[in-house]
């Protein structure tokens, strides 16, 4: 028993270990390459953010080539970056990287390669590839429960805008409007996904009229 105890212990460590470095190497990328990437002397005065992510991007396979799963964690960050520019033909590619990495490495359920599933699901969806994206959404809907609620809601919310999409305006708000309930009770009324649920509710109020 005390063998299994010290093999667990040194298996502990070298998972906290391994995930310092990893850490590091992501923060080492963003806070380095990224700023070289934005350095004037690169790219003139007015370098806009996506001319930035767009040259940091081009080094990540070559720079974590031989490191799979920080190669993941940068890519699903990019991919989220590119998303959140409004550039989701660019986020696409990334996301998908970002989910066959996570899988190459057999990257336990968490929080990362949860939200990697996700994204793509939300790229997919952007490129008007409806029938990828609700298999993929349903494929990764129960995982979300043995994430947090967070996810569990997120994924209700995007459920929802699909409802809106496909049934309308009707059918969408009185799932809406429970939803911002179990988001108030659950996450707390200043929760992220509680206010972006609220915003999508007026929102649809005011075009129904």
């Amino acid at each position: 028993i005390a063998g299994e105890k010290t093999e667990e212990a040194e298996r502990n460590l070298l998972d906290a270990v391994d995930s310092s470095q990893v850490a590091f190497e992501v923060m080492d990328f963003f806070t380095i390459d990224l700023l070289e990437a934005a350095d004037p002397k690169n790219g003139g005065i007015d370098v806009r953010v996506v001319d930035v992510i767009d040259e940091a991007a081009a080094q990540v396979e070559q720079k974590f080539g031989n490191r799979p799963r920080v190669e993941a964690i940068v890519q699903l960050a990019i991919s989220n970056m590119y998303f959140k520019l409004g550039k989701d033909d660019l986020a696409l590619p990334h996301a998908e990287r970002s989910v066959a990495l996570f899988q190459q490495v057999e990257e336990p359920l968490n929080q990362q390669s949860f939200s990697a599933q996700y994204q793509l699901a939300l790229c997919l969806r952007s490129a008007g590839r409806y029938d990828e994206f609700n298999a993929l959404l349903e494929q990764i809907e129960p995982l979300a429960a043995q994430v947090d609620e967070r996810s569990v809601m997120e994924i209700r919310f995007t459920q929802m805008g699909e409802l809106r999409r496909t049934q309308g305006l009707a059918a969408a708000i009185p799932v809406a409007r429970d939803l911002q309930q179990e988001c108030i009770a659950i996450l707390g009324r200043s929760a992220t996904t509680t206010c972006r649920l609220t915003g999508s509710l007026a929102t649809m109020y005011f075009q129904a009229g």
